[in-house]
């Protein structure tokens, strides 16, 4: 089973009000906000804590990378000459080092590069993802190598989690207002008893949930 946490943080962000709650979104009975005071009074984990968790993900590297599909990396042709027109998309997938674009046969593309900054993990496992081993993580590390701020949130998480092991923490950086993370679940995490909390750090944003199967009992 895998109960994870991420942790965001954000550089600038434009606050957003929150959006009105969408059909098929989940009940409080399904997610639980906890601000840091109460984090403080439940846990134990203090303001002098969080700022400690904050600066070091601070320290740790900012490397912006590709998009990818699949195995696949994602570029965006960027020719004048590509037709406007629907089903004939700028985007496509290549591991070519040079690739042209397959629709319109230019040379003239980019990267599509993702709107997040993912800084690292740490992991019971940097060699497997849910039920796949094999699946590398390059910027995963081993959870019992980790610093003291993020041991320590994880020892907290897991009291809260019913003392079920926080054995995934992954730290992910939005640069600005531009960076996002769409509708999203991971394979591993479908409807299974699998956890997820995330820590925020830094500028206010808005954050949403939304049911993903009927099966599952909580988000």
């Amino acid at each position: 089973m895998s109960h994870k946490v991420q942790l965001d943080y954000i550089s600038s962000l434009i606050p957003e009000e929150p959006s009105p709650a969408s059909p098929g979104a989940p009940t409080s009975a399904e997610y639980r906000y906890i601000s840091q005071p109460e984090v403080e009074k439940e846990l134990g984990w203090t303001k002098q804590d969080a700022d400690k968790l904050f600066e070091f993900a601070k320290t740790m590297p900012r490397i912006r990378e590709q998009s990818t599909y699949g195995r696949q990396k994602m570029w965006t042709c960027q020719s004048v000459s590509h037709a406007k027109e629907k089903g004939n998309g700028r985007g496509f997938t290549s591991n070519e080092p040079d690739p042209k674009c397959p629709k319109c046969g230019s040379s003239e593309v980019r990267p599509a590069m993702k709107h997040i900054i993912g800084l690292g993990s740490f992991s019971i496992s940097a060699n497997k993802r849910g039920v796949q081993d094999g699946v590398v993580n390059p910027k995963a590390k081993d959870i019992a190598s980790a610093p003291e701020p993020v041991l320590n949130i994880a020892e907290k998480l897991t009291r809260l989690n019913e003392d079920k092991p926080i054995n995934y923490l992954s730290f992910i950086f939005y640069e600005n207002e531009n960076d996002h993370i769409n509708w999203h679940q991971h394979n591993e995490d479908r409807c299974r008893d699998a956890t997820v909390y995330i820590v925020s750090m830094g500028e206010t944003r808005t954050f949403g949930i939304r049911r993903a199967c009927e099966q599952q009992d909580a988000l």
